[in-house]
């Protein structure tokens, strides 16, 4: 979904936000190169580090989510690795 507004001035209209979502089963921004996104399971683009340890977010977003609580992100991707490996 994008948020625009429009210049009153201009009638130029410019980018407020966008807010994307991606269906279950299906992995957003996924690539095949390592690293993978701590939060997404995507392409990670950008280092956070935690505890010593480099991890890998793919945005902005998953950056400052992981920053937020970087134990309940690391405690949901060991849950995902856990689903994967009964698999």
């Amino acid at each position: 979904m994008l948020l625009e507004a429009q210049n009153p001035d201009n009638k130029v209209y410019y980018r407020l936000g966008e807010v994307g979502y991606t269906r279950e089963g299906v992995s957003f921004a996924v690539g095949d190169s390592a690293p993978v996104c701590i939060v997404t399971e995507g392409r990670g683009t950008m280092p956070v580090s935690y505890k010593g340890k480099t991890y890998y977010v793919c945005c902005s977003g998953c950056k400052d989510l992981f920053n937020e609580d970087p134990e309940a992100i690391l405690a949901e991707a060991a849950e995902r690795q856990k689903a994967k490996d009964k698999k």
